[in-house]
């Protein structure tokens, strides 16, 4: 089983410690209020605009099956 020190040097940064973060992940709670502020604004608007053009591309598929079955009724 040498494969086995390896494997747990290799993912070492990525373990939980015990103030429970993980690995080298960022604490947004220390950045100023500002930042963290701008943070929610931009990751609202990516999934706002994501959203916009996940169903944009739904309706552009599924729309025209759908009003052709309601016509045919």
């Amino acid at each position: 089983m040498a494969g086995v020190g390896t494997l747990n040097k290799k993912y070492e940064l990525h373990t939980t410690t015990p103030d429970a973060t993980v690995g080298r992940m960022i604490d947004i709670a220390t950045l100023p209020t500002a930042v963290q502020a701008a943070l929610v604004v931009t990751l609202v608007l990516i999934e706002a605009i994501a959203l916009y053009a996940g169903y944009g591309m739904i309706e552009e598929r599924i729309a025209p099956p759908v009003l052709e079955i309601i016509e045919n009724i």
